[in-house]
């Protein structure tokens, strides 16, 4: 296809709706998509920013349900007693959706199990040293 008839095409005919190229495509970003390529300039933005503020919800919904993907994988690597992977996932969810409670509730329950489990660790270690404390002291004497 040569310029004039990329022009042409522009000129004469709509161009294909978002939601039919893609049907995961958020409808309200269809929809500002196409008011950014009408061809009545009075339907257009005017602006940029108009355009960046029409935006805006869009990619909040779009924060959250990324957010929502990494809290169920979250969620799944508490129940399989992986805490990197957990800690990993929470913060993501946090960074995308700054105010997701349930997220700083389960982060707080991970570096809580993750605090209990190097105490026991010290706790048993203390135990074992004490339990061979007196047998040593015994073949001393």
């Amino acid at each position: 296809m040569d310029d004039r008839e990329t022009v042409c095409n522009i000129l004469m005919h709509e161009p294909e709706s978002l939601i039919d190229l893609g049907p995961d495509c958020p409808h309200l970003l269809a929809q500002i998509v196409h008011r950014a390529l009408h061809k009545d300039l009075e339907f257009r933005y005017t602006g940029f920013q108009d355009l960046l503020t029409d935006l805006d919800p869009v990619l909040m919904e779009l924060r959250r349900a990324e957010a929502d993907d990494w809290f169920q994988a979250a969620q799944q690597a508490v129940a399989e007693d992986r805490v990197e992977q957990a800690k990993a996932a929470l913060a993501r969810v946090l960074e995308l959706v700054p105010d997701r409670k349930e997220a700083r509730g389960l982060l707080e329950q991970v570096k809580d199990r993750q605090r209990q489990s190097a105490v026991r660790v010290k706790v048993e270690a203390f135990i074992l040293e004490a339990e061979q404390k007196p047998r040593t002291e015994g073949l001393a004497r």
